[in-house]
């Protein structure tokens, strides 16, 4: 998660940011299960903390947007992989647009239109004040903005991770009672907040989150039978923020955003804590060689199952221990 800072997002968000990611253990015949939904919250020392809670120990882990290193883990064979490619029923894929700041008019305009439906709008901000380390556009200053101008005619709601608990829900209590028509917020709604009500997500600075923030961010509205919007407004353009938010307006699959995420971004570490980055190989590409890994993968497998100790592969095995075994405990790791 620290891999978000680079993005904006405050520690204090971050914190809350877990408090809100739902995490259950199962005992069953002596084995235990740690369910953990909205993986890609958590980083390698976190999810090797919640395995060390408890002895043969079995991972159910929940994205819809896993993280590069997890991808990776999964395109090794490393972790087996179900997912569901089908959307709920009655529910419209979401249209998405790169807007650049100077149309940004228009889509207010439309969020006014959407609210007068009685539908429910949230605007994101990377930052909640005004810093001059950051450039970008702040919550606090544009929701006194919407308040006194833009928007002085509808219901507005303001949330970040720096309120107390009852603020919180107190403000979430209005929104799904229909007293607030737009939330402006941070990143503090990217997981947790099921409105069937919402249509219009606006993202204020783009260019500044991660293609999982946005996917998710975006997953916060067309949950009910309207159609729905996610307009992310662009203010400084870059070649790398433009292949990300292109992959944004035209994929609406979690997985197919995280496999051009891990092509962006790298791997990470298998046997480290980095969760994307590219680590260097002379032997293999992961995004371009799958063919080699599965066969590598399978040849792998035979090797253990007919000689689990490696008694007669010595030189793999010292290979192994000499030059991985400090970091052997994040094998599991996915």
């Amino acid at each position: 998660m620290l891999d978000e800072l680079q993005h904006g997002q405050g520690a204090d968000e971050i914190e809350e940011d877990v408090d809100q990611c739902q995490i259950e253990k199962v005992r069953s015949s002596g084995e235990e299960t740690e369910d953990g939904d909205e993986q890609h919250r958590f980083g390698v020392e976190q999810r090797k903390n919640l395995i060390n809670k408890g002895e043969c120990v079995n991972i159910l882990a929940m994205t819809a947007t896993p993280i590069p290193r997890t991808l990776t883990f999964a395109i090794h064979g490393d972790m087996d992989l179900s997912w569901i490619d089908e959307m709920p029923k009655n529910r419209l894929p979401i249209k998405t647009s790169i807007i650049n700041s100077k149309n940004i008019d228009s889509v207010y305009q439309s969020m006014k239109k959407e609210m007068d439906k009685g539908r429910f709008c949230f605007i994101v901000f990377p930052i909640i004040q005004e810093s001059d380390k950051i450039d970008a556009k702040d919550a606090e200053s544009a929701y006194e903005k919407f308040k006194n101008d833009i928007f002085k005619d509808y219901s507005l709601g303001f949330l970040h991770g720096k309120l107390n608990k009852d603020d919180k829900k107190s403000i979430m209590h209005q929104v799904n009672n229909g007293e607030i028509q737009c939330l402006i917020s941070t990143t503090v709604v990217e997981v947790g907040i099921n409105n069937p009500n919402a249509t219009i997500m606006m993202i204020e600075n783009a260019e500044r989150f991660g293609l999982t923030q946005l996917h998710q961010l975006r997953g916060r509205i067309g949950r009910g039978e309207y159609q729905s919007y996610c307009y992310m407004i662009q203010r400084k353009i870059t070649e790398n923020s433009i292949k990300r938010l292109n992959i944004l307006e035209e994929h609406l699959d979690g997985f197919k955003i995280s496999d051009e995420d891990l092509k962006l971004r790298g791997p990470g570490e298998f046997l480290g804590t980095k969760q994307h980055g590219y680590v260097s190989s002379k032997l293999i590409d992961i995004t371009n060689d799958g063919q080699i890994i599965r066969h590598a993968r399978t040849r792998a497998f035979e090797i253990i199952e007919n000689d689990p100790k490696l008694t007669n592969h010595q030189n793999l095995k010292n290979k192994l221990l000499n030059d991985y075994k400090h970091m052997l405990e994040f094998v599991n790791i996915g």
